[in-house]
C-alpha cells in the first residue's frame, strides 16, 4: 500500500460545538446509562480523531455464460388431494460480457466501522496528509485492509450488474463461467474527522463536517425494570380510580415507557456504505441463444439456482 495517496478531510466543526451536540445527545439518554460512562463524559475526554477510509477505483472486464429460463406458463392441478403447480417455461443459453468501470468506492475495515456509522463524508476537497497534523490530531492506524476483501467486494458489483442486465429471465439463470478480471486499481487512503468519547466498549462519535452522531453503549438495565414496574402500578391504580370510557389504556403505562426509550434512544442505527456507488458499463455484449421449450416442470425456479 506504499503507492496509495495519503489524504485528509479538514474539521469543520469545533470540538465545543461537537461537545455541546454530543452533550445534548448524551443527557437525553443518559437516564439509563452506565454510572461510569456517564461520569467520564467531559469535554477533555474528548478525543480528536481522524480515522482512515479507503477510496478506490478499478476497471474490470467481467465475461459470463449459463443457462437461463422465462417463464411461459403456470398451471395448478388438483391431483388426488394434492394441488400441484405445473411451469412449462423456454431455456436459454444466456452470455454477457462487460467492462465495467468503478470509481470512489468506499471500503471499511473492521477498525474504520465507527466511519460507518457517521458517513457519508464530502470526498470532492481534499487536503494532503502532512505529517505536522500528527502533533494536533489523533491518528487510527489500520492494519486490518486485505486487498482480496477489496477485490471481492469490487466482484460483487460486477455480479450484480449481470443481474440487471437479465431480469427477462424470472425463472433465474445457472451460471456456467463467471470470469471477473481486475484490469486496473488506483486506491487512496482518506482520513476522515471523527469526535469521539470512548469508555471501555461504548462509545458515542460525531461527524466533524456534517454533525451526524451515533453510538454504541450498554444500558443499565435495573432502573429500565424498576421504572417499569413503578408506571405499571401507577397504571393500575388509575385504571381503577378514573373512570371513562380507555380506561384500560392505564394498565399499560409502564409497557408504553419501556418500548419508547428501547425504540427512540437505545435502536441501533441503519449502517449504510456505498449508498450510490458510481459505475459505468461499457463494451456490453449481449446474447440470449434459444435452447428448447420445457413443460410440466414441477419447480418454480429453474435447476440449481442460487439467489
Amino acid at each position: 500500500m506504499n503507492d496509495w495517496q495519503v489524504w485528509l478531510v479538514p474539521f469543520k466543526v469545533s470540538k465545543e460545538e461537537a461537545f455541546k451536540i454530543m452533550k445534548n445527545y448524551f443527557q437525553k439518554r443518559a437516564l439509563l446509562l452506565n454510572k461510569d460512562f456517564k461520569s467520564n463524559f467531559k469535554e477533555e475526554n474528548l478525543q480528536v480523531c481522524y480515522y482512515p477510509l479507503y477510496v478506490v477505483d478499478a476497471n474490470l472486464q467481467a465475461s459470463f455464460s449459463g443457462l437461463g429460463e422465462i417463464l411461459d406458463k403456470e398451471e395448478t392441478k388438483k391431483i388426488g388431494s394434492e394441488q400441484i403447480t405445473y411451469y412449462d417455461a423456454s431455456s436459454y443459453i444466456v452470455e454477457r460480457d462487460f467492462d465495467l468501470y468503478i470509481s470512489d468506492y468506499q471500503f471499511y475495515t473492521f477498525t474504520s466501522v465507527i466511519v460507518k456509522k457517521v458517513a457519508p463524508f464530502d470526498l470532492t476537497n481534499l487536503t494532503p496528509y502532512n505529517e505536522s497534523y500528527l502533533q494536533e490530531y489523533t491518528f487510527v492506524s489500520d492494519n486490518a485492509y486485505d486487498a482480496n476483501i477489496v477485490n471481492d467486494e469490487l466482484k460483487k458489483i460486477a455480479k450484480e450488474e449481470v443481474k440487471d442486465k437479465t431480469t427477462k429471465f424470472n425463472r433465474g439463470i445457472v451460471w456456467a463461467k463467471e470470469d471477473i478480471n481486475l484490469t486496473s486499481f488506483k486506491g487512496k487512503i482518506v482520513y476522515v474527522p471523527i469526535y469521539l468519547y470512548r469508555y471501555q466498549n461504548d462509545y458515542i462519535c460525531l461527524n466533524g463536517v456534517n454533525k451526524k452522531i451515533n453510538s454504541f453503549y450498554k444500558i443499565d438495565k435495573v432502573p429500565l425494570i424498576v421504572i417499569t414496574i413503578v408506571l405499571e402500578v401507577i397504571g393500575f391504580i388509575l385504571c381503577f380510580t378514573i373512570k371513562f370510557p380507555f380506561d384500560f389504556l392505564f394498565l399499560g403505562l409502564g409497557f408504553y415507557f419501556y418500548f419508547y426509550y428501547i425504540k427512540y434512544f437505545i435502536k441501533k442505527e441503519v449502517i449504510v456504505s456505498n449508498e450510490a456507488i458510481k459505475k459505468n458499463i461499457s463494451n456490453l455484449r449481449e446474447n440470449d441463444t434459444f435452447r428448447e421449450k420445457l413443460t410440466q416442470l414441477t419447480n418454480a425456479k429453474i435447476t440449481g439456482y442460487k439467489e
